[in-house]
């Protein structure tokens, strides 16, 4: 259905471009991992993969020391080959959730896998972890094509704020979610929720 329907769908509808290189998909918990099922198993259409609490590691269950050419399919066997598919590979987690994920992060980095860890500090399996993760994942999104973007495009995202919060190096390395409130606040607050003072 989401190939047949729903991405034929948005690309009628909305003003986007098609391709894997201007696609994305990121979930969050249970949909983190289905998030994972749906685009490793179709790298073809897919270059932005992100889960937020979730991914194919299983990591959580005391599997610390996995098969990388086996784990999620063997979709990580050939490092180089997935990372020449895959642009960002994020991987996020509350920093109360335990070792899983940066185990996972880990062993992937050893292997070969260029991924992206962030760690929410002092937040566990909540929104305020979600939140957190998107805001660090979304801006690594389309890179080259927001190179090119027009200035006066630039300029208004620039002026709601998303520019404020920078962005995240791309060259693969390890990257800890230690943001404050104060880089959260740097755009208007008529742009952010309510809350974003609890961030």
């Amino acid at each position: 259905m989401m190939f047949t329907d729903l991405g034929p769908m948005i690309e009628r509808t909305y003003r986007v471009r098609p391709g894997k290189d201007n696609r994305a998909m990121a979930g969050l918990s249970m949909g983190g991992a289905q998030t994972f099922a749906t685009t490793l198993t179709n790298l073809d259409k897919f270059a932005y993969i992100g889960g937020f609490s979730g991914n194919c590691g299983g990591f959580r269950r005391g599997n610390d020391a996995p098969d990388m050419k086996t784990i999620c399919g063997g979709v990580f066997a050939d490092a180089a080959a997935f990372n020449s598919k895959v642009k960002v590979l994020f991987l996020g987690i509350g920093q109360a959730e335990g070792p899983g994920t940066k185990n996972f992060s880990d062993a992937l980095t050893n292997a070969g896998v260029h991924n992206v860890y962030f760690e929410s500090p002092e937040t566990a399996h909540e929104w305020l972890t979600w939140r957190r993760a998107l805001n660090d994942f979304a801006p690594r999104l389309f890179k080259e094509q927001s190179a090119s973007m027009r200035p006066d495009t630039a300029k208004r995202l620039a002026e709601t704020g998303f520019a404020a919060v920078g962005l995240p190096e791309q060259n693969g390395s390890r990257h800890r979610g230690q943001r404050t409130t104060r880089e959260f606040r740097s755009a208007p607050a008529s742009d952010w929720s309510s809350d974003v003072g609890r961030l």
